[in-house]
């Protein structure tokens, strides 16, 4: 027995054109509606944000009830939280409904609160879960899942993490569309964009990281995805600028010069954006070939110029070490872009 009809919604509406959040492709989602491949006869995968008939809610809930038998939603922002909520309580309630994601792990009893319609809520990272779910496999089985059993709310263990290279990369050809480069609702020279997850985690631990932990109290510790397995996905791929969505995608140098190595090997030619730390200064040779392999953009976390500041945060350096570093980035011809937070905790309205 298989569910018939798979939807996979961002319900994101952005009414800004100028909003950042458009740039971005759902990743997250994305990944999970690939892990369904094959468990369903036909999926459907829908971002609100890029318009369209159904980004009208009486449409998209006429197209629900006449085609989809299963709902997955990915709820990653306290944006438009309530709307969302409202929407959802619109879907048939014949229809199973599961939602998933950052926010909606970290608001598990609110949403069962306010969308009497969800059925399922996926707590953490999500491929492996929902397969289970497709699978029928009994809820009480299924790790990292709160469901409804009659009036309670049942929360199930929490889900280990699966390995990122058993994770398969996401299905392109399941949008409706490509993504621009958009920035203040222009698009830059009519370039394609689109993102790429190198590695999940991050070796550090950063004070101030809201990521550090998930909501569920778990660390996700580093783990770099086959250099070779990253390159192919990016060949693969018809964007022109290439974002790398890793916290820090040069944490392992050897590894990050690898794929840099592959893609001039392979002669790809894209423009590529990444984070990483002021430490990537201290590899004249990685840059030298990032440079070469078509990295135009790093964005840098500095956080701030004081050096209390900087290890209150655990930054791992200071003011001096910074400005060392910077004389070594600027001989590159990449663009960095820093990363500052102001308002930590003491700092005064001067030094900010």
């Amino acid at each position: 027995m298989k569910y018939r009809h798979a939807l996979f919604l961002n319900p994101y509406i952005e009414k800004n054109i100028n909003n950042t959040m458009m740039l971005f492709p759902p990743t997250g989602l994305e990944y999970v509606a690939t892990s369904a491949k094959g468990l369903v006869e036909k999926i459907t995968l829908l971002d609100l944000r890029l318009g369209g008939e159904l980004s009208d809610p009486e449409k998209l809930l006429k197209f629900i009830s006449a085609n989809i038998d299963i709902v997955f939603v990915g709820i990653g922002w306290d944006r438009q939280f309530e709307d969302i909520c409202q929407l959802l309580n619109r879907i048939p309630a014949n229809i199973p409904l599961v939602v998933g994601g950052y926010k909606a792990t970290e608001k598990v009893e609110e949403l069962f609160r306010l969308s009497p319609n969800i059925n399922i809520v996926v707590r953490g990272e999500g491929e492996e879960t929902i397969k289970e779910v497709l699978r029928f496999k009994p809820l009480k089985d299924i790790l990292g899942i709160s469901y409804r059993q009659g009036k309670e709310i049942v929360h199930n263990a929490n889900r280990p993490f699966a390995h990122v290279d058993t994770l398969a990369a996401p299905d392109r050809s399941l949008r409706t569309q490509d993504y621009k480069l958009t920035l203040n609702g222009i698009n830059i020279a009519n370039l394609t964009f689109d993102s790429v997850l190198g590695a999940r985690g991050c070796p550090f631990n950063c004070k101030f990281c809201t990521f550090n932990l998930n909501p569920l109290g778990q660390k996700r510790d580093y783990q770099a995805r086959n250099p070779k397995s990253v390159v192919d996905e990016i060949q693969s791929l018809t964007a022109d600028v290439i974002l790398f969505s890793d916290d820090n995608f040069f944490a392992i140098p050897k590894r990050a010069e690898e794929i840099c190595d592959l893609i001039i090997a392979r002669k790809i030619k894209k423009r590529f954006v990444a984070q990483t730390r002021i430490d990537i200064a201290k590899h004249p040779q990685l840059l030298e070939k990032a440079a070469k392999a078509g990295f135009k953009a790093l964005l840098l976390g500095i956080e701030s110029p004081h050096d209390w500041i900087l290890t209150q945060l655990n930054k791992g350096f200071d003011q001096a070490t910074i400005r060392r570093s910077f004389k070594v980035l600027v001989k590159y011809p990449i663009f960095y872009s820093g990363y500052f937070i102001y308002g930590n905790i003491g700092e005064t309205e001067k030094e900010m």
